[in-house]
């Protein structure tokens, strides 16, 4: 039913009457949604939800009908037989069923039943999945110190799903030029040789490219093998949050999500002798982790999982933790350090005329 108001409706914006939607194939369509639910008979339940955001995003949020003018309106609970799916009016078609706005997990939503009222809180998916940036690179070095890359980017909350309904609908030299956007971004220093939107034009789909390309100056030498700077973007957390001395509490009542995995697979015989090192930076409201993976005979690893949502440091707190942040930003960009394949020597004669031989020849 949900997919056939996207199907019906030209777009969701205007009257939220169930009759003038129908109609008129556009406007809001929770209600006519609502209306289409209790004719095939699927239980649900009307609730009205604060404006703002989950409590770490929106300590402070206005209190049901404290100011009508906040009050953020009207949400469906539908209860299925393993699982209850919380639908909000949506603003834009493209989105899947049940998606709701990021970061509103944790909100207070008041119930209105037959017998009165109670209150339920959204799902809370917490620090984690879905991702707003989520890369993964796999990299194959060649001899020359040029690398072939593999590549996969996607945004998968909500506007990552409105996003891949605007790139769908766009002109092919418009997203041509998208495409190459992400790329320089998340792969800098790639020349792209080919790429696809992956499910560009499937409903509720989120924004997702897959691309390959090589990127000529991957390694660069050194005195004792090469060194490859991966060039993963970098949050920037430690200049872009203001001073570190301050007398006003640091925060940060917004949402990043980032997961980043990469892998490095060298020419035989060759070995990644130094490079980032592991760590983990988490406090309540913000998570920094690098995990590495070098196992021998197998390609190099890195994870990286960025988080913040909601964190609030004291005023004392705040240069120690960006001094923090520096200290890890500078971690995670370090080079890798890649030692090739050693030259063969050839193996010392066992025979005394022979070795006698060649001692002659060599003094010759």
């Amino acid at each position: 039913m949900f997919d056939r108001l996207h199907d019906e409706l030209v777009e969701f914006d205007g009257s939220a009457n169930p009759a003038e939607v129908w109609f008129a194939k556009r406007g809001q369509p929770i209600l006519l949604f609502a209306a289409l639910l209790e004719r095939a008979k699927v239980p649900f339940t009307w609730g009205l939800m604060t404006q703002g955001q989950s409590p770490e995003l929106d300590p402070n949020p206005v209190r049901l009908f404290e100011n009508l003018e906040l009050s953020a309106g009207l949400i469906l609970r539908i209860e299925g037989d393993n699982t209850v799916l919380w639908q909000v009016p949506p603003q834009r078609k493209g989105v899947a069923l049940g998606t709701l706005p990021d970061g509103t997990g944790g909100a207070k939503v008041m119930l209105l039943e037959e017998d009165g009222t109670r209150e339920e809180t959204l799902p809370r998916r917490g620090l984690g999945e879905p991702w707003k940036n989520f890369l993964h690179l796999d990299w194959t070095v060649q001899p020359d110190g040029s690398a072939q890359v593999v590549g996969t980017w996607s945004i998968q909350t909500l506007d990552g799903m409105l996003l891949r309904r605007q790139i769908a609908q766009a002109p092919a030299q418009q997203r041509d030029a998208f495409v190459r956007q992400v790329v320089a971004r998340f792969a800098p220093g790639v020349d792209l040789s080919d790429f696809t939107v992956v499910d560009r034009d499937q409903r509720g789909a989120p924004i997702q490219v897959r691309f390959e390309g090589t990127r000529p100056d991957f390694l660069e030498s050194t005195p004792t093998g090469f060194k490859a700077d991966l060039r993963l973007p970098n949050a920037g957390l430690s200049t872009g949050l203001g001073p570190s001395q301050r007398n006003w509490p640091l925060a940060a009542r917004f949402l990043l999500k980032d997961r980043f995995e990469v892998s490095v697979t060298l020419p035989e015989g060759w070995s990644v002798v130094g490079g980032p090192q592991p760590f983990v930076e988490e406090r309540e409201g913000f998570l920094h982790r690098l995990d590495i993976a070098p196992e021998p005979g197998e390609p190099w690893r890195l994870e990286k999982t960025f988080l913040v949502r909601g964190m609030w440091l004291a005023p004392d707190e705040v240069p120690r933790f960006l001094e923090r942040a520096a200290e890890l930003e500078r971690e995670e960009a370090r080079p890798l350090l890649i030692q090739p394949l050693a030259a063969e020597t050839p193996p010392a004669p066992t025979d005394p005329e022979e070795a006698q031989k060649e001692s002659s020849e060599d003094s010759d």
